[in-house]
């Protein structure tokens, strides 16, 4: 069932015709900012594409330069390799996603919307037109002198004229104020189906291309480890050299003097010194005792 029934003009006409107008308006406000939010994500995505492709490249580098690409280095797992692999396999993740089909539709909803819009505010218009012209007809009916049948003719032929396009016109709104509603529902409805399978489409296509990352990822499962590996035994060499030079450190700084302690007195002298030193005293005193004999 339609909103508006055509059935008769009536105040409750009118209210729901008005009440119905205003619905579509609502209706078409929020098709409006679902197509701008869409172009939006749409842009977004396209960004989200950007960026990704700008990480990718990063890792294409890293594959490029010599890093990690001695000798020893297996080829399917060295550095180099993964990273190249990495970069192939999101680049194409990101361009099965990327569709223009978001910002062609939303284009499509804004043109619709202003039709929609055009064909309702005319059909108002032509209502009122013809309802004031209905209105003057019938009162002019009603000031015709009976008494005239050219002028009761006449009056009557205007009357009928005024009725039909008043009549028509009220139809035409009734259709438009209907179509129009219908059409936004549906639309809203397409735009969320739509939406859900381009996301879908967008992620799905991105997803196939990292599970044939994934799978390759797990090849490189044994070399992660055997790195891992080397770097715990070399992480534990060096914590054992570390502690080694700390032990000689510390034996160094415990046998050299401390400069807090008080100094040791100095030696004696030689006992030879000493007897030297007797020998003259002696000496001078045989010397004295020779005086006082």
């Amino acid at each position: 069932d339609m909103p508006v029934s055509f059935d008769q003009d009536s105040p409750s006409f009118r209210n729901a015709v008005d009440a119905l107008f205003d619905t579509v308006k609502s209706i078409q406000s929020a098709a409006d900012r679902l197509a701008k939010a869409e172009s939006r994500d749409s842009a977004a995505s396209l960004k989200r594409a950007e960026a990704g492709a700008a990480f990718a490249d990063e890792f294409l580098a890293v594959g490029q330069s010599s890093l990690g690409s001695g000798p020893s280095e297996d080829g399917a797992q060295s550095l180099p390799h993964v990273c190249s692999d990495v970069a192939a396999g999101l680049r194409d993740a990101y361009a099965a996603g990327t569709s223009e089909a978001v910002a062609t539709r939303a284009g499509a909803v804004s043109s619709r919307a202003e039709a929609d819009a055009r064909r309702c505010k005319l059909a108002r218009m032509r209502f009122r037109e013809c309802d004031e012209g209905w209105v003057a007809s019938l009162r002019k009916s009603h000031a015709v002198r009976v008494e005239n049948d050219e002028s009761v003719q006449r009056a009557d032929l205007n009357l009928s004229a005024t009725r039909l396009a008043f009549e028509t016109s009220r139809f035409e709104l009734c259709a438009a104020l209907n179509e129009t509603e219908a059409a936004k529902q549906l639309e809203l409805l397409e735009i969320a189906s739509a939406t859900v399978a381009e996301h879908l489409a967008f992620f799905e296509a991105g997803a196939a291309r990292l599970r044939l990352l994934a799978a390759k990822a797990e090849e490189w499962t044994p070399a992660i480890e055997q790195k891992r590996l080397e770097l715990a035994e070399a992480q534990q060499r060096n914590a054992e050299c570390r502690a080694h030079l700390s032990d000689l450190s510390s034996r160094s700084r415990s046998s050299e003097p401390d400069a807090s302690q008080p100094a040791p007195p100095p030696n004696p002298p030689p006992a030879r010194a000493e007897a030297g030193l007797g020998g003259g005293g002696g000496s001078s005193g045989g010397g004295g005792s020779g005086d006082e004999s």
